[in-house]
């Protein structure tokens, strides 16, 4: 696989030239958009946000419309594989593969891919019906921890321990829930998630899905051997499988200690209408930066991990102290009372900030992620065939 190298270490550069350079550097990715390229991202927020990028690019460039770039997670575009080879399979009648969590042949075109919850609910099972259930005093806990080596073992590739009577009696457990999990998956026609690689790279071998002409990943700290199996699969089938390095954006990240709550709120203000001023940040994102406020003496954190990594500079006279040790600020409605001195210092609409900061947070607001346990029933009864009880 080739790579693309780019500047590393960015931080030093003032706002303006730190800007044109990721502009810059993210050319080559817009460029192999423009080709035709498929862009794996490492997650949804860099997705998005190279999204939102390339969409500017051709808006500069004066374009009034322009096909959609491709640019999916990893996961999403596993997912969209599994979906395209189980038609495939379904189209022309070859699905005679005994999909498997452990076997990575081809799945039946009617396998059922298990989410997540549902392959911890799996996990449950399993271990409620192993003869070490009666010695378990939490199963739950000891499902999870289960289904994470089990997922880590895939990404690594590596094999399962086996029972051979030499191991201790926490992996040989282990190893026979493995073996029944395994089992179950075959007799039921389920596809563990951990296993979609192994199956996707099947299908690709075995031509039920065509392989992309050229492939462009980027934001990964490491590519395990998971996933370098199936990049250089498609490589030796004709694939351009690259790497493109993102610069390193990290800003200096400090901590500075006031008097009172008043100053607090007045040295919030200055550092946003600063920001403002550098044209480094839209109005919005300042007005809620700076909307959280620490109690008195508490001390002030120079920015979330966002916006910290854009390089704010430290204002005068700020002690360096180590980020990791200024706990996140959580009181946003106090700079409610306060709204005057906000709105003097960094020029926002009256009301708009304080109408804003007094808005709580809620766990059930769009994007937020459900609670762990929110899908559980669910998932126990789709595995239980629709069955309640």
């Amino acid at each position: 696989m080739q790579g693309v190298k780019g500047a590393n270490n960015m931080a030093s550069c003032p706002p303006a030239c730190r800007r044109q350079l990721v502009t810059t550097h993210l050319e080559p990715l817009f460029q192999a958009l423009d080709d035709g390229a498929l862009l794996l991202t490492v997650n949804r927020r860099l997705a998005g946000h190279l999204r939102r990028a390339y969409d500017g690019r051709q808006q500069a460039a004066g374009l009034a419309v322009w096909a959609t770039p491709e640019i999916l997670p990893y996961g999403a575009w596993l997912n969209r594989c599994w979906s395209e080879g189980r038609e495939a399979l379904h189209d022309t009648g070859t699905g005679t593969g005994t999909g498997a969590a452990g076997s990575g042949t081809p799945a039946l075109s009617h396998a059922t891919l298990l989410s997540p919850p549902q392959a911890e609910v799996l996990w449950e099972r399993v271990i409620a019906e192993s003869p070490e259930a009666a010695r378990i005093l939490h199963p739950l806990g000891t499902a999870r921890l289960a289904a994470e080596a089990w997922e880590i073992l895939q990404r690594w590739r590596l094999e399962p321990p086996r029972d051979d009577g030499a191991l201790s009696a926490e992996s040989g457990a282990f190893a026979r829930w493995s073996a029944r999990f395994v089992e179950i998956c075959l007799e039921s026609g389920w596809t563990d998630p951990s296993r979609m690689p192994e199956t996707v790279s099947a299908w690709f071998r075995d031509g039920v899905l065509p392989p992309p002409p050229r492939i462009v990943h980027t934001g990964f700290d490491e590519i395990v051997p998971q996933q370098a199996a199936l990049f250089d699969l498609l490589a030796g089938m004709g694939t351009d499988v690259s790497q493109h390095t993102l610069p390193d954006t990290r800003g200096e990240s400090f901590r500075t200690g006031l008097p009172d709550e008043d100053a607090e709120i007045e040295a919030a203000a200055r550092w946003a209408r600063h920001i403002l001023e550098q044209g480094r940040l839209e109005p919005q994102s300042a007005r809620a930066q700076s909307a959280g406020a620490q109690p008195a003496g508490s001390g002030r954190c120079g920015g979330d991990d966002r916006h910290r990594r854009a390089g704010p500079e430290r204002p005068p006279g700020a002690d360096r102290t180590d980020i990791r040790r200024c706990p996140r600020a959580r009181s946003a409605g106090r700079i409610g009372p306060h709204r005057e001195t906000f709105q003097y210092f960094t020029g926002t609409a009256p009301g708009r900030c304080a109408h804003r900061a007094r808005r709580p947070r809620s766990p059930a607001t769009v994007g937020a992620e459900s609670p762990p346990g929110l899908h559980r029933p669910l998932a126990a009864l789709a595995l239980s065939g629709g069955r309640r009880g």
